[in-house]
């Protein structure tokens, strides 16, 4: 399988679905070192790089999904978190951590006696 192929419409920030039987597998073990991704019923995910581009490939039972990120979450995991990951799971996490926070500071001042 050839995902320079798909280049093109990569750029053109589409998602590229591949079956299993299309024989991504050989590909990746050669290619792409296994990384992490934001869940979404994925088995596993993987990242590399193709003529410079960063190519995030998510493993599902029966597919594979294959994108370009902007940046490459290893080398710059800040930009990365700016530029590819969805912004509401971003505000999601955000606000789940002041909520947290929030909880802690509070019970830290009750049992500090504030």
């Amino acid at each position: 399988m050839d995902i320079e192929k798909y280049m093109h419409e990569l750029l053109a920030g589409r998602i590229i679905s591949f079956k299993k039987s299309d024989d991504l597998g050989d590909l990746i073990k050669r290619k792409f070192r296994k990384s992490i991704g934001l869940p979404c019923g994925q088995i596993a995910d993987y990242r590399g790089s193709i003529n410079g581009f960063s190519i995030h490939i998510k493993e599902y039972y029966d597919k594979y999904e294959v994108h370009l990120d902007k940046y490459d979450p290893r080398y710059n995991p800040f930009m990365h978190l700016i530029k590819d990951v969805p912004k509401p799971f971003i505000i999601s996490v955000a606000a789940m951590m002041d909520a947290s926070f929030s909880v802690i500071l509070s019970a830290f001042m009750i049992l500090s006696g504030y």
